[in-house]
């Protein structure tokens, strides 16, 4: 990452509004560099999963870092995780005890259907869909503890980088702020509620239809980025190629995609399609795409995570 970009995160996370505790919420599960890595945090950390369950579960499961500017920690998680979409960052007045307690509570959720999972929300796309779930709903001001915690978010576009605040604005609001890291960043305080004592919760978290739904949208879409990686690389292939039309076709796929929400089986009909436009690197990279899903996959079931159904049935799919 380039230093420019790191200055920018670091503006947006740590100069401003002072009196402010700075977390991350990641999990280990996702890459094997992150549990390597969060060996520098040491007693910075938390697991959010209660101790009910297996510490295996619980290493690989959600996990609560305190940031300080400038420690090892910070650095790492604005160099290497940052543009990978593997954390999301949160800006508090509660102790880390209580806002550990506080996001517990969300580890464990009740189905619309009444089945009990647990739930993670570090990604920072799961967490922004889920998020939006939660407005529709008018519970927004649960998570956001009332207004005493503010989440900053990695865009699928890694350029924008966005705070979520929750507003009283007719009873429920989120207040979505992109700052764009390629502009001049213009920064306002935050201005959140004082901290407050937080009473732990063992009771799962009934989700509502429209946040369940939500997640299944960002299933969907999160699928849709990583195929629109993989056309970009098809496109720079193209365009070593000097292949004009290859390169015309890859570039419109990727606009539709970005431009349009897939249903599965669109999303096969894209794979099919990379077949059939590019039967080279479809040959030399069928591993790769499929290793992708596969990992997907693999992390979401090793959180036991709630979109699990969507990517086997487009792992079945894809045979």
């Amino acid at each position: 990452m380039n230093k420019k970009r790191i200055t920018q995160l670091e503006a947006i996370l740590f100069t401003q509004d002072s009196e402010y505790k700075r977390y991350a919420l990641i999990e280990p599960a996702r890459d094997p560099s992150i549990k390597k890595a969060l060996m520098m945090a040491d007693n910075q950390m938390t697991a959010l999963l209660s101790t009910a369950y297996t510490d295996d579960l619980r290493e690989i499961g959600p996990q609560l870092i305190a940031l300080e500017k400038g420690s090892d920690i910070s650095t790492w998680f604005l160099e290497h995780a940052y543009g990978k979409r593997w954390c999301s960052f949160i800006k508090t007045s509660l102790s880390q005890e209580n806002l550990s307690f506080h996001l517990s509570h969300f580890t464990q959720i009740t189905n619309p259907d009444g089945k009990s999972n647990l739930f993670s929300f570090c990604h920072p796309l799961f967490l922004y869909f889920w998020i939006q779930g939660l407005a529709k709903a008018g519970r927004s001001n649960q998570l956001f503890a009332n207004n005493t915690v503010a989440f900053f978010i990695e865009d699928e576009n890694p350029d924008i980088f966005r705070q979520l605040k929750w507003v009283d604005k007719q009873g429920e609001g989120v207040l979505n702020i992109p700052f764009h890291l390629k502009d001049e960043i213009k920064y306002q305080a935050l201005n959140l509620h004082s901290a407050q004592d937080i009473i732990k919760n063992n009771t799962p978290w009934e989700m509502s239809l429209a946040e369940y739904n939500s997640l299944h949208d960002a299933v969907e879409r999160l699928l849709i980025i990583r195929i629109c990686e993989h056309l970009r690389t098809y496109f720079e292939v193209a365009k070593q190629e000097n292949n004009d039309d290859l390169m015309k076709k890859t570039d419109d796929k990727i606009k539709q995609l970005r431009e349009h929400s897939l249903t599965d089986e669109a999303l096969i009909q894209v794979f099919c399609e990379l077949e059939y436009l590019y039967p080279e690197a479809w040959k030399n990279n069928k591993k790769t795409v499929n290793n992708t899903i596969n990992r997907e996959s693999h992390c979401i079931e090793d959180n036991v995570t709630l979109c699990i159904d969507s990517l086997e049935n487009i792992e079945k799919k894809l045979g």
